[in-house]
């Protein structure tokens, strides 16, 4: 996910349910293709990392903004990402909700309680999407991105949860896992865990592109005005 030229992220820090979170943001210019909100947890994405990961969504034509380290409720955090987006003109199908670490479960939670574009969740354990208890009342295409350690199949609560999403969740989700790697998260050095970290960025990246729904151009609104003036009147 590495760029050429890195674009540094505006920082500032806002106050939420009383706590500090720090908030990175880089917005783009022109008409970009969709926006991502990232959470990232403690134990998600350092800092060199969460930089090379906004990069890599603008070059896919997103622009985003990010809440890392301790963070308070998490719905708090992701609603406030979203606001801010919002102010940029985005709306919810045109908005990712992507979350690292301890980040996905809440970019999980967000799923259900809203209808985005699109979710993804990678965690460093994958236990912590199902703490404190399943959910499958999903409302936006979600994907679970997740290390299987030692066992080659998905164990037992993961496959169990993943036949309750297809029975119950009301969009496209889908649970990936990596035999041999811990986590598929970018900082570490296990070959195995390199390899599923890049196979989950080009996951990801691929997920975005699918359901996130494009931001119109001024020449496709324009298109659109003209149609509806063509259109017989009654």
């Amino acid at each position: 996910m590495s760029t050429d030229v890195r674009i540094e992220p505006e920082v500032s820090t806002t106050t939420l349910d009383g706590a500090p979170v720090r908030v990175l943001s880089l917005l783009l210019g022109g008409v970009p293709r969709g926006a991502v909100a990232l959470v990232a947890g403690p134990d998600g994405l350092g800092e060199i990392a969460a930089v090379e990961t906004m990069n890599a969504l603008a070059q896919h034509g997103y622009e985003s903004v990010l809440a890392s380290g301790e963070s308070p409720d998490g719905t708090v955090v992701v609603d406030h990402l979203v606001a801010v987006l919002a102010e940029r003109g985005w709306e919810d199908e045109q908005i990712a909700v992507v979350g690292y670490g301890r980040g996905a479960r809440t970019a999980l939670v967000a799923a259900a309680g809203r209808a985005f574009g699109a979710a993804v969740s990678i965690p460093r354990e994958s236990r912590h999407l199902l703490v404190p208890e399943p959910v499958t009342q999903l409302r936006t295409a979600w994907l679970g991105l997740v290390g299987l350690g030692g066992q080659r199949a998905l164990s037992g609560d993961l496959a169990a949860y993943r036949e309750d999403l297809d029975a119950r969740a009301l969009e496209h989700t889908r649970i990936v896992g990596y035999p041999g790697a811990e986590h598929c998260l970018r900082d570490s050095t296990d070959p195995r865990e390199h390899a599923a970290a890049f196979d989950a960025w080009q996951r990801t990246a691929e997920w975005l592109n699918t359901h996130v729904a494009p931001r119109p151009t001024p020449f496709a609104l324009a298109w659109r005005e003209r149609l509806r003036s063509l259109q017989p009147t009654t």
